[in-house]
């Protein structure tokens, strides 16, 4: 019953996304990731992943897939996300890698997670153990299998933060 009305509460809102800036001016060219994200998380770990700040695209110069930029003023801090154009553009076509990027700098912007170096066993290879591995470029290969994985540590990295 949860997921079914997560999913008509995702599709009803994805009806009014037809304009440039979507749920807290995120860009028209990332929502349909956004909302892939957050419906594969939502199936793996049964909790809704947060998207509220500004999630865009721009040029962020050589090697910078994303960041997660935090302002403070007198008045208020502002934080938000940026993927690189030039990565996108190139690997837009790759779910996987959108995703992995978003998910790992909605980790440091939203939850304030840190990057994390630790390798685990994977058959015959070493494999991160966390989508906030410092290189997010090595887990891109891993997502289609161990994407579940990922979300639900991602997800026991987040409640262990709140508590």
């Amino acid at each position: 019953m949860r997921i079914t009305s997560y999913l008509i509460i995702l599709f009803i809102s994805s009806l009014f996304l037809g304009c440039a800036q979507t749920e807290e001016g995120q860009s028209e060219e990332l929502a349909p990731y956004i909302a892939s994200l957050k419906l594969e998380y939502f199936e793996a770990t049964g909790e809704e992943l947060k998207t509220n700040i500004p999630i865009n695209i721009k040029d962020l110069g050589e090697g910078r897939r994303g960041i997660c930029r935090k302002a403070k003023s007198a008045v208020n801090s502002v934080r938000e996300i940026f993927i690189d154009r030039t990565q996108f553009d190139k690997r837009k076509n790759e779910k996987n890698f959108v995703t992995t990027v978003l998910l790992h700098e909605i980790g440091h912007c939203i939850y304030g997670l840190d990057h994390d170096v630790e390798l685990m066993d994977v058959k015959s290879f070493k494999a991160p153990t966390s989508i906030m591995y410092e290189s997010t470029i090595s887990i891109v290969p891993l997502m289609e299998e161990m994407k579940d994985y990922y979300y639900k540590e991602f997800h026991q990295r987040v409640e262990s933060q709140s508590i």
